[in-house]
């Protein structure tokens, strides 16, 4: 009897489009079938109409990984703990969850709602090396960061901070059971991602830290961060 294919289920970031998955999906495509969640440039839903959208991707037939980066890291926690029976194991990626705790981030955030459209557009060129560690991703894969980045609308954006700010599971973390691979980035210039997964991973029941040395928070578009690789060796992929 045939073993089915498990199914990766990619949850982005910030920007929502899922399209920036495209390294990671090639490296998984001999072990998985990959699904990214899309979500649209004017959603401005709760965690929990996110959350439909991640449960229609869920598979009927086969076992399911939820694999969520950075905003997505938060959501994916959201339907692990909402709905645990539905996924065989959870992969966070520097997830965004210790945004609400981090009072300078929040009160900056905040601060965007005074800038014109066409001034955070400009900007976002030069926040850029704090999303990424520019030298280990190719120019293609910068410019896709980057023009992803510049089609979030302005409300949007502020509404997903807006989710991130009042983003609160850790009295749900230890009923959690799923097998969980968490990643930090050591130079991650956004986050404190590194110390956020280890925090994580003191309240989840079954976790795994795998720090990522070199990489930025942008991580998944850099040349040498393979999940695949680390998702085999954790026996993830069966």
């Amino acid at each position: 009897m045939v073993t089915p294919r498990p199914v990766v289920i990619y949850l982005p970031g910030m920007d929502g489009g899922g399209k920036l998955f495209y390294l990671q999906e090639m490296r998984l495509a001999p072990y998985c079938d990959v699904r990214a969640l899309s979500i649209p440039l004017d959603d401005r839903g709760d965690w929990q109409s996110l959350a439909q959208r991640v449960y229609a991707l869920v598979p009927d037939d086969r076992p399911a990984i939820l694999l969520g980066e950075s905003f997505g890291g938060c959501l994916a926690l959201w339907c692990a703990i909402q709905r645990p029976h539905l996924y065989s194991h959870l992969v966070l990626v520097n997830p965004a969850s210790s945004w609400a705790r981090l009072s300078w981030l929040v009160q900056g955030s905040r601060g965007l709602n005074f800038f014109p459209s066409a001034i955070l557009l400009a900007l976002s060129a030069v926040f850029l090396p704090f999303l990424c560690a520019v030298q280990r991703i190719q120019p293609q894969d910068r410019s896709a960061l980057l023009n992803a980045m510049t089609q979030v609308p302005k409300p949007t954006i502020l509404h997903r901070l807006n989710l991130l700010e009042n983003f609160q599971l850790d009295d749900y973390l230890g009923n959690l059971k799923l097998p969980t691979l968490l990643f930090g980035s050591r130079e991650d210039r956004l986050l404190p991602s590194l110390n956020e997964v280890r925090l994580l991973a003191q309240k989840l029941p079954d976790a795994r830290v795998e720090t990522l040395p070199e990489s930025g928070h942008a991580a998944l578009l850099e040349q040498g961060v393979n999940i695949a690789a680390y998702l085999l060796k954790y026996k993830f992929l069966g």
